[in-house]
């Protein structure tokens, strides 16, 4: 492959078509709002001719890509009919009634409860379903007791982003295809993050509740509040108690075996969606599952796609040359630490790149520079993950953002105002907190 040194550093033709791949993917992202899938299929295809290898060798690149995440969009799709069937029977909206009917309605419980119901609601991994699941059980309780529905957005956003370290909600089946590894153990090790963040939201929840003054709140009984989360409580298939505990158990027992168990996660998945399908064989016929089979169909077909740009990178040189490039920009003792500047990196670069970008360009190169230091790729997912969870939420890009904003009435500016610095403090205690038990040595 042929190459040039410019003022004695060599630079490789493919690592330069590399970092061209990047900004074109991330000019293209923001400006032009093309298709992730469309992008992943043809601007790799491109850099590979354009970096000189033949029809041969990207023929062999890609089919290897889409080998490596062929698994990952399977849990994907699986995990979506999953959890899609839970919602549509009332699962999640069940477990939260009765959390939120137990609460007494104290100035600081209703943004504790805030949290928990954001908590489990975001086990479905969808930020759509969750804010939809969270806005319409707890709006009707800010509104009567006049708390700013900025307080809901802030408090439901940061536990989505704390939750969605999940390997079916997204970024971490991402970062498990480009890396080639099972999403399941990067999440192992986000777990102990994951639940000290959800602790620092509480901690979030009770300085915000100090600030927000309640009118008559003492006044509300349990009563009320069952009665203003009844009035928005979604219309869902009819569910005996028994199917709906029984349903509550194999959701506790996949997440268990997701956690405790070293079965590969499609698998685990795919077990559950058929018990959970069988049990709920009567109510499955009147679901309109028909949006969770597209969202299933979408979601698998980007990480197909995907498949061709982790091909093209992964099996050619163009990464190798990529990462001897930032290597020879880095100086040798940064390099051992390169997942750590990447994970105090991750929160505020995502306002200047999308997380695809960051996931399918930088993540390769800061894996395989670390794995030269000996660190496992899972480590350094994991680095990148902890951080950059915590902003999702807020981030123009995300989609399902806009969702809640509508549904609270809330401008993006606003919520951007009230919450953006939170998220850059869980950024940091999580990934502190992950160095410190030495999940992440430095």
């Amino acid at each position: 492959m042929g190459g040039f040194i410019f003022r004695g550093f060599e630079m490789d033709i493919s690592g330069i078509m590399g970092f061209a791949l990047m900004i074109c993917m991330t000019l293209l992202v923001y400006k032009i709002k093309v298709s992730l899938g469309i992008l992943f299929m043809t601007l790799p295809v491109i850099a590979g001719f354009l970096s000189g290898f033949s029809m041969a060798e990207m023929s062999l690149y890609i089919l290897k890509g889409i080998e490596n995440v062929i698994l990952v969009a399977l849990m994907f799709a699986t995990a979506i009919l999953f959890f899609g069937i839970l919602n549509e029977t009332g699962t999640f909206t069940a477990i939260i009634t009765k959390i939120a009917g137990r609460f007494h309605l104290t100035r600081k419980n209703i943004f504790l409860m805030t949290v928990f119901v954001s908590a489990i609601a975001h086990l479905s991994g969808s930020g759509a379903v969750s804010y939809l699941i969270v806005i319409t059980t707890c709006k009707s309780i800010y509104n009567e007791n006049k708390i700013p529905l900025t307080n809901l957005m802030c408090l439901s956003s940061l536990t989505f982003g704390v939750m969605n370290m999940l390997p079916w909600a997204g970024p971490c089946g991402r970062l498990a295809g480009v890396l080639n590894t099972d999403p399941v153990s990067i999440w192992r090790l986000c777990i102990p993050s994951q639940i000290f963040g959800i602790l620092m939201v509480c901690v979030i929840a009770c300085i915000l509740s100090n600030y927000q003054k309640l009118s008559d709140i003492d006044s509300l009984s349990e009563n009320n509040c069952k009665q203003c989360i009844a009035r928005n409580k979604p219309i869902l298939i009819q569910q005996s108690r028994k199917k709906r505990c029984l349903s509550v158990g194999i959701m506790t027992i996949i997440i268990i075996l997701l956690i405790i168990t070293r079965i590969s996660s499609w698998i685990v998945f795919m077990m559950g969606l058929s018990v959970i399908s069988i049990i709920n064989l009567k109510e499955v016929k009147k679901m309109e599952l028909m949006k969770y089979i597209k969202s299933a169909g979408i979601m698998a077909g980007t990480v197909l796609a995907s498949g061709v740009m982790v091909g093209v990178l992964t099996q050619s040189s163009m990464l190798t040359s990529m990462s001897e490039m930032i290597s020879g920009l880095l100086p040798v003792s940064m390099r051992e630490h390169i997942r750590i500047l990447l994970g105090v990196l991750a929160n505020p670069i995502s306002w200047i790149m999308s997380g695809e970008v960051e996931i399918f360009g930088f993540m390769p190169i800061a894996a395989k520079i670390a794995s030269e230091c000996q660190i496992a790729v899972e480590v350094t997912a994991a680095a990148f993950l902890i951080p950059y969870s915590a902003v999702i939420f807020v981030l123009p890009m995300t989609v399902s953002v806009h969702l809640g904003l509508s549904l609270c009435g809330v401008s993006l500016r606003e919520h951007i105002r009230q919450t953006y610095l939170w998220t850059l403090f869980l950024s940091i205690t999580m990934l502190g907190f992950a160095i410190i038990i030495g999940i992440l040595p430095y």
